[in-house]
């Protein structure tokens, strides 16, 4: 998932025969034949290529002749899907039993995409609480950062997920599967690792990878730069009383094709990072904050900055998993900022200014990451006033702190408006 995204209507000649026009145009394919329907889909593609047979095209002429011969706008998924570069990822962040129907709410996060996704169909899976499982039999459609839909299942569920039948390939890779005895169990699709020592009955169990960024509100506040790469979440029942714990591996290395974790893991300002600031968050579900998951143990590969290794955790349950690493890392001392630092104007659209009353030294640089910890820009501090340009960066909240040598000060936070 790492690496550079291209648009599939402009990928570079560079790259034309790679990843992008293979591997991602068979998922798109495989994603537009459940925007249509198989009936359509064939229908269509068999109706564009009777039509321009031995032709140059382009992807507005696809998206025209496919709309036309099917009957169906596909505007928004050729600017979602084709014109775009990355993935959008949707999840299940709350849902609501009523006395006569279930609310969902769910979220939309991007990878690499500009735009948020609009009018994607995907169906909602529910679980009773005897293990029963129930799928919408219809589609519904997700726009937006939030989407609210509200279905009838047979039952009370006490879990909800979305794109079960994985119709639409999304920034999310999902297992499913029934542990049915002791012993180690790899669930590749989602680099997790389970060791069962007890199962006193079988026991399904569902496992999503999303390939986004962690939400950032984790306790304490400002303790953790959480993973702007991915998070787990887990899907299972274990009142039974499972025995059961896991093995989350990492991978910051940029040059190995495995590399899943390069944004958490960046060499800032000279020093390589270190392995162990690393730490494994939990959440009980996405309302509660991430806070450090319990009996966990660091194990580097080889050493502590070769950025491969992996987190155990002696007691699994179900809930979200995230890597992060601490703000208080070792290697990285942190203190209180040097005297008084004012960051204004706050909230900001095009310059940032920070002041502190007390100097600082010439080899202080100024840090300014998003509340995941990813580092978006450094600037050398110039004198008693600092000017940062912002007016490339998102709406968002930023971080701001101060770095000389092996020293990172948190100054505060600030708002970027539009």
């Amino acid at each position: 998932m790492g690496g550079q995204y291209f648009a599939l209507a402009d990928v570079p000649q560079d790259f034309t025969y790679g990843q992008h026009s293979y591997n991602k145009g068979a998922d798109v394919l495989h994603s537009l034949r459940s925007y249509l329907g198989e009936a359509l889909f064939c229908q269509g593609l068999t109706s564009f290529l009777d039509a321009y047979s031995f032709q140059p095209v382009s992807s507005e002429q696809l998206r025209d002749h496919l709309s036309t011969a099917t009957g169906t706008d596909l505007t928004d998924f050729f600017n979602d899907w084709i014109f775009q570069p990355g993935w959008a990822a949707f999840e299940v962040d709350s849902f609501d039993v009523g006395l006569a129907e279930v609310t969902v709410f769910a979220e939309q996060k991007l990878r690499g995409a500009v735009d948020l996704y609009q009018n994607v169909p995907l169906t909602l899976t529910c679980r009773s609480a005897q293990g029963d499982l129930w799928t919408t039999p219809t589609s519904f459609l997700f726009s937006g950062d939030q989407t609210v839909v509200t279905i009838d299942p047979p039952f009370d569920p006490v879990d909800v997920w979305l794109n079960d039948d994985d119709r639409i390939s999304l920034a999310t890779t999902a297992v499913w599967d029934t542990l049915t005895s002791i012993g180690t169990k790899t669930f590749q699709q989602a680099n997790l690792t389970l060791i069962v020592d007890a199962l006193p009955s079988d026991l399904p169990i569902r496992v999503e990878q999303f390939w986004v960024a962690a939400d950032p509100n984790a306790e304490p506040a400002f303790a953790y730069a959480l993973s702007p790469d991915r998070w787990w979440r887990i899907h299972s029942d274990f009142t039974s009383g499972p025995t059961i714990s896991g093995r989350f591996a990492y991978d910051g290395r940029a040059q190995s094709a495995g590399g899943l974790d390069v944004d958490l893991m960046q060499d800032l300002g000279g020093l390589n990072f270190t392995e162990d600031s690393l730490v494994l968050l939990y959440r009980p579900n996405a309302q509660m904050p991430w806070s450090a998951a319990p009996q966990q143990s660091l194990n580097v590969l080889n050493n502590a900055t070769d950025k491969t290794g992996r987190i155990d955790i002696e007691v699994l349950v179900p809930g979200d998993y995230t890597l992060a690493w601490k703000t208080s890392a070792v290697g990285v001392a942190q203190r209180s900022a040097p005297g008084t630092c004012n960051i204004w104007p706050d909230p900001a659209q095009d310059l940032v200014r920070v002041s502190c009353s007390e100097a600082l030294p010439n080899t202080t640089t100024i840090r300014v990451r998003d509340r995941t910890g990813r580092l978006l820009k450094e600037v050398p501090s110039s004198g008693p006033v600092t000017q940062l340009d912002v007016s490339d960066l998102a709406p968002q909240v930023i971080l701001i702190s101060a770095a000389s040598k092996n020293e990172e000060t948190g100054i505060g936070s600030c708002t970027i408006i539009p």
